[in-house]
């Protein structure tokens, strides 16, 4: 930006005594109004005349009159006053988090329950910031905050990413979602080992969600080809109920979708968790709205049911 040199050099307290002296037409009560002396007032209208380039008070022994130049400065000198006033506390409803947008990208495992709940609260709190939302999959939701298309994302967390400064909101456990009368359920919980058996229904392989079910897999020296791969949770959990086969899905995703002719059954052997976050750019400075939003998700979420029984 080019600095105007030009630029009159004025104060904002020159400009509030000599619209008081203005509106009383007295130094005396101006002085008295700012709790300083007389020749402290005096000076200050001087130094403001100086740099106006003119006489603002014709100054009697007994009275005090505008000049034509302060007349027609007064209104100008209170409208800069008003401006003043509004910009400042402008930004003291920015530094607030009272004012201003946040543009989103969230996951659907935090869509599902977490953040529905935190926005309301949001909102409740600060109605005047604008919020505009993404669901996207989670590799897209780092994309479009490492493209600045957004000021947070609501995801799991991405490993070995220096960028990306994130904080844990809760850990979400693998579950496995079964038909009601499956012989699965006549143990309270199940063994990796007696899925391979049973078709399985899944989310297709680009999900991050069945990225972390065939790792779970992996791990326990498994690999399953599911009779079924599905785009969205509903259509999995449809066709579980349907009595296609069984599933696994976290259970931050299960209990936004669950229906009566499905349920729920825990792991005994090990249980396979992901670890949802609030993710920001490392190096970026957080908006205090930012910060107030994080700060109420972490709110809620000791509200919530908890994921996992692993703390």
């Amino acid at each position: 930006m080019q600095i105007n040199t030009s630029r009159r050099h004025l104060t904002i307290r020159q400009l509030e005594v000599f619209i008081s002296v203005a509106d009383s037409l007295s130094f005396s009560k101006a002085s008295e109004a700012f709790h300083i002396s007389q020749p402290a007032l005096s000076t200050a209208v001087q130094q403001l005349e100086q740099s106006l380039g003119g006489r603002l008070f014709d100054r009697h022994t007994r009275s005090v009159a505008l000049t034509q130049l302060g007349l027609s400065f007064l209104p100008m000198a209170k409208k800069l006053l008003e401006s003043y006033d509004q910009t400042m506390r402008a930004t003291a409803e920015l530094v607030g988090g009272r004012q201003g947008a946040i543009s989103i990208a969230a996951s659907p495992s935090v869509m599902a329950k977490l953040l529905p709940r935190a926005l309301r609260k949001f909102t409740e709190i600060y109605p005047n910031i604008q919020i505009t939302l993404h669901e996207e999959l989670f590799e897209q939701c780092i994309d479009m905050l490492r493209a600045q298309k957004v000021d947070i994302a609501f995801a799991p967390k991405k490993e070995t990413a220096k960028d990306l400064k994130q904080e844990p909101l809760f850990t979400d456990q693998l579950v496995l979602i079964c038909p009601i009368k499956h012989p699965l359920l006549k143990n309270k919980h199940v063994k990796w080992s007696q899925l391979p058996q049973y078709p399985q229904i899944s989310l297709k392989a680009d999900s991050n969600v069945r990225q972390l079910i065939d790792l779970a897999y992996k791990a326990r020296g498994y690999q399953i080809t599911p009779v079924f791969e599905v785009e969205r949770i509903s259509s999995m959990v449809s066709f579980i109920a349907a009595g296609h086969g069984i599933g696994i899905l976290p259970r931050s995703l299960f209990q936004a979708y669950k229906t009566s002719e499905v349920t729920e059954i825990t792991f005994s052997d090990g249980a396979f968790s992901r670890v949802l976050c609030a993710i920001t750019m490392e190096n970026k400075t957080l908006s205090p709205a930012t910060q107030n939003l994080i700060d109420i998700c972490k709110q809620e979420e000791t509200k919530l049911e908890t994921y996992t029984t692993e703390n």
